[in-house]
């Protein structure tokens, strides 16, 4: 309300949860004040990673959400992780498929990594089959470091294709 009043003309990417689709009125205000991207962490494909992760959303609940981030003309980015505990190749290779069918924009594929104070080192000392290598990435006995890497570009390569990025960069030019 503030960047309307005081007429502040900037551009704004933020983050945000996927939580912001309940309140559609504030979607519109933030279009007005100048956002004109949302970095939004879906983070997986799978109900059981999310529960896992504690993101306090379901697939079906990502997708409900996404029905109403749509109508809006911001830039939409997801954020999603890759090679979790127990996911398997083809739950990764949905990756873009999901990200296509919500609407996105953009994807921004990670690879499970261990952060100081994550616990997550923790979790794969107690999962048979699950290491973390020197750069900290989280791998597996079926799934290579270098695989789950390779996974992640092919991804990222399947979802961002020319004539989508285009699509995004008439979008972005038409939102500014």
């Amino acid at each position: 309300d503030l960047l309307i009043a005081k007429k502040i003309h900037k551009h704004y990417v933020v983050n945000a949860r996927t939580e912001i689709a309940n309140r559609p009125d504030v979607i519109r205000k933030m279009e007005q004040a100048g956002f004109i991207a949302l970095l939004i962490g879906v983070e997986s494909t799978q109900d059981e990673t999310l529960k896992s992760m504690r993101k306090g959303f379901t697939v079906e609940q990502v997708r409900e959400r996404f029905e109403v981030l749509r109508k809006s003309k911001m830039i939409f980015n997801a954020y999603f992780i890759v090679g979790n505990i127990g996911e398997t190749e083809e739950q990764m290779l949905s990756t873009a498929p999901f990200a296509q069918s919500l609407g996105v924009d953009l994807i921004h594929v990670s690879r499970l990594r261990n952060e100081l104070y994550s616990g997550l080192s923790e979790l794969v000392e107690q999962t048979p089959g699950y290491h973390i290598d020197e750069k900290g990435f989280v791998y597996s006995d079926e799934y290579s470091s270098e695989h789950i890497a390779d996974l992640r570009k092919r991804i990222d390569r399947r979802f961002h294709t020319p004539l989508h990025v285009l699509g995004v960069v008439i979008k972005l030019w038409r939102s500014v």
